[in-house]
């Protein structure tokens, strides 16, 4: 349903420090829910940064995969990045054409833990 909403959303088991999502990889959350319960993380393609090379900051989670998919929504672009697990952002026209994303390639996509939500399956 989030997918269909425009969001990213994951499945998988709630741990100590976020989502360990089903197929791999893990969301850090600021919000914690009891550990081992099935959860949906839920995240906002806006709330997504990409990056030519890996990022420093305050950014828990961190990500690498290639471009799989660009496509124009007026003056915004979406992203969706073959990680594990996938991600989709959201970026402006400039910045899309300042990374080069149309040409594919290897990108980094970071999500501050503060723009995760936790949902109890």
């Amino acid at each position: 349903m989030a997918a269909l909403l425009g969001q990213n959303a994951w499945r998988g088991t709630a741990t100590t420090d976020g989502l360990a999502v089903d197929g791999g990889g893990h969301i850090t959350s600021a919000e914690t829910l009891p550990t081992g319960v099935s959860a949906l993380a839920l995240a906002q393609p806006s709330a997504v940064v990409l990056h030519r090379a890996l990022p420093q900051g305050s950014a828990r989670t961190v990500l690498s995969g290639a471009v799989s998919e660009v496509r124009a929504l007026g003056g915004r672009v979406r992203v969706v990045v073959a990680s594990t697990p996938p991600v989709t952002a959201e970026v402006t026209v400039a910045s899309a054409a300042a990374l080069a994303l149309a040409d594919g390639g290897l990108v980094w996509a970071s999500l501050k833990a503060t723009e995760v939500r936790l949902v109890c399956l």
